[in-house]
């Protein structure tokens, strides 16, 4: 393909010389005249030789110029921080293609932000300051833009200094925009790094600089351009352009990046380790693609207008378009279409609406065609599985294992250097265990407390994080013998929860606490992510268990932000975290008013969890 346009880019220079088309239309015009015979041929020959001359004058000056200039193409890359991609970084590879080194290579970037028909330059009120960290940001925050800017190279040739103060030290920190490609090589120009942020369900983009990245032991802060908050209703709309000496002409493309893209490159990790071949090129291929040109585009305009809806029946008019996507995609990619990274989410969501519609059958039989790719145990996938067996699809089965291994599994580590588990409060663990009835001995899960903490009591030598496993480790011990119907454990554990209750907006809150059994004030209050919380509520309402499910939904509704601390001072990050309080509190008030039992639930809360399903995924 690349072959086909560099021939056509050829003749496009052929033909922009002025030479070459004096003598090409000098050639032509004469012929036609002669072949009339308007006019002799006495008169034509010296005619044809002075367009001749010309025509070969302008081909070797084209020549000459094709000769010491080149042209540049360029593909992504993703190189991912964890094993699941859900934090990491997507680079341009941008190759030389001629036979001419292309001296002072230098990228830019201009960013539009999208939201349903508008599009704007300014990226007012989507600027994340502490997501950047002690690096800090280059864009003016009070009238943010990002236009023109420089982007990094990966490994830059020409250095070009400036002099930071750390420590009050001053240190000079080479800039990183400028290199030179040689013949048939390529070099990485990095666009952005990002990182998921579980408790909002949203992206934080980190835009690159002319500072370039981190190295080994780097003394200096090398800041961002920005860090962008990126929701289920956002679209950046990146502008790049490479110029350089030797060059034709800029390479110039653009990326369309939404969350679900994003999304989708976090389960091609997975997929990819069943087999599943170029999956995340494949992904990256739909990062250029915008409107109905890509699947996750289509996917991504469904998916918003399902959080819209009012009723089932608006539910199912919306969702019905995953009908028509899902038989797009088997088209375009057969049998296999579920293990590339664009479809999984697709799929995913299109079993959910089946299932919710009635249509049990075709739900089993679509699972079972995939059930493969379904297999890893990432959210995305447990969640599905979760909505299908509550929606009574047969052969779906999800055992308590798999939710303790989802919620033990994903691990961070924290600024004080703790690993800690992200779903749920890791000293919550064993008390879950009991509940769930892989653990039935108190010893046993008191025993789990012990081995979790007490190793890192003696390793730690930070007073601080030592004093925290202390604490955890007696919580811990709470939470198991409160199980057992300790009282002053039931207590003990109570205050330590309530003491992060501040003000007066924590004030029902407590109220309604103080009235749950250890098992609920435990459920309740495990879960650190909305996530989580909805892994739960599902699994409860397949028990049957109306209350527990009743306070998992009240807690997520009162204290939606109490885990998310980082970017609450972004007012669209505290709107998003509202909206998502708000889905519990349907859930709450569904299961106050009826039996919300998996046999017996009302179109209200079937409403609000699929809301709250396609919200997460």
């Amino acid at each position: 393909m690349f072959k086909i346009l560099n021939v056509m880019n050829i003749l496009k220079v052929v033909f922009k010389n002025a030479l070459v088309n004096i003598g090409l239309s000098v050639l032509l015009f004469t012929g036609v005249l002669l072949g009339l015979r308007i006019i002799p041929y006495n008169l034509a020959g010296p005619v044809f030789g002075a367009a001749i001359t010309l025509f070969a004058t302008g081909l070797y000056s084209v020549t000459n110029y094709l000769s010491t200039t080149t042209t540049l193409s360029h593909e992504f890359d993703v190189e991912c921080g964890g094993d699941d991609c859900r934090s990491g970084r997507i680079s341009a590879l941008v190759r030389n293609e001629g036979g001419v080194v292309v001296r002072d290579a230098k990228g830019v970037a201009s960013i539009a932000v999208v939201r349903g028909s508008n599009r704007e330059r300014s990226l007012k009120g989507l600027l994340v300051r502490d997501a950047c960290e002690d690096r800090g940001m280059l864009v003016n925050e009070v009238n943010p833009h990002v236009i023109g800017e420089a982007l990094a190279w990966g490994l830059p040739e020409t250095t070009y200094w400036s002099t930071f103060k750390t420590d009050n030290q001053p240190v000079n920190a080479n800039y990183a925009h400028i290199t030179s490609i040689s013949p048939e090589q390529r070099s990485r120009l990095l666009i952005f790094d990002y990182e998921y942020n579980w408790w909002g369900g949203t992206y934080v983009i980190k835009v690159y600089s002319e500072y370039g990245g981190l190295g080994p032991n780097d003394p200096v802060k090398r800041p961002y351009r920005a860090c962008l908050l990126l929701d289920n209703g956002t679209k950046y709309e990146f502008e790049i352009t490479v110029h350089g000496e030797g060059l034709r002409e800029p390479l110039g493309f653009k990326m369309f990046v939404i969350k679900d893209k994003l999304n989708a490159l976090v389960r091609s990790g997975e997929i990819a380790r069943l087999g599943g071949e170029g999956v995340v090129m494949d992904v990256l291929k739909e990062i250029e693609e915008d409107g109905d040109e890509g699947f996750i585009d289509r996917y991504w305009r469904i998916r918003n207008r399902i959080l819209e809806v009012k009723s089932l029946d608006e539910y199912k008019s919306v969702a019905k378009e995953l009908e028509s996507l899902w038989k797009s995609v088997k088209n375009k990619l057969g049998s296999k279409a579920s293990y590339f990274g664009i479809a999984t989410g697709i799929l995913n969501s299109y079993l959910v609406y089946l299932a919710a519609i009635g249509k049990q059958d075709e739900a089993k039989n679509l699972f079972t065609e995939n059930k493969e790719t379904l297999k890893p145990e990432i959210e995305s996938n447990v969640l599905t599985k979760l909505m299908l067996r509550l929606f009574r699809v047969e052969g779906v089965k999800v055992e308590v294992n798999e939710l303790i291994d989802l919620f033990e599994k994903r691990r961070m580590r924290t600024s004080s250097g703790e690993s800690t588990t992200v779903h749920v409060e890791d000293y919550f663990m064993p008390a879950l265990k009991l509940i769930f009835g892989i653990y039935s001995d108190e010893k046993v899960a008191l025993s789990e407390c012990d081995r979790r903490y007490s190793e890192n009591i003696l390793k730690s030598e930070n007073a601080l994080l030592r004093n925290k496993y202390i604490l955890k480790k007696i919580y811990c011990e709470y939470a198991v013998k409160a199980l057992f119907s300790d009282v002053n454990a039931l207590g003990n554990l109570s205050n330590s929860i309530f003491q992060a209750l501040l003000g007066d907006r924590y004030e029902e809150l407590k109220q309604f606490s103080v009235r749950l059994d250890a098992k609920n004030l435990i459920l309740a209050y495990s879960p650190e992510t909305p996530h989580a919380r909805l892994a739960l509520i599902l699994h409860m309402l397949g028990q049957g268990d109306a209350k527990s499910v009743g306070a998992l939904a009240y807690v997520g509704w009162k204290m939606p932000s109490r885990h998310a601390p980082l970017m609450v001072q972004v007012e669209r990050y505290k709107q998003l975290l509202d909206q998502i309080g708000n889905l519990f509190r349907e859930v709450y008030d569904a299961c106050s008013n009826s039996n919300c039992s998996a046999d017996n639930y009302n179109e209200r809360l079937k409403l609000a969890l699929l809301k709250l399903y396609h919200r997460l995924v």
